[in-house]
């Protein structure tokens, strides 16, 4: 079912309570699963320290990382704060150490 007029964290509360926190929602290679709920908690303490930082609705922010299920909560723990959260690639990230 899509629901087109919530925002990503209105979203995400319907979706953390149709499936529970315990529901698995990340696998990723080796690593452990992430449940829904330990997503939910990373995201909040994600947007509770970009408000302690002084992120406000608007305001943007890179975010530079190998994949890993981390992303994703940091990505909504954004969205929970309003702030944008643009992806940049390791690969460039390496690029850019390699040259200095």
């Amino acid at each position: 079912m899509v629901h087109r007029h919530l925002r990503l964290p209105e979203f995400w509360a319907r979706t953390l309570a149709s499936r529970g926190a315990s529901a698995l929602a990340v696998h990723f290679g080796d690593r452990p699963a992430w449940t829904f709920g330990r997503i939910d908690a990373y995201a909040n303490r994600v947007a509770n320290a970009l408000l302690a930082e002084g992120f406000k609705q608007g305001d943007n922010f890179a975010l530079m990382m190998e994949s890993h299920p981390a992303y994703i909560a940091i990505w909504l723990g954004a969205a929970k704060v309003c702030s944008v959260c643009a992806r940049g690639l390791a690969s460039v990230r390496d690029q850019c150490q390699a040259e200095r």
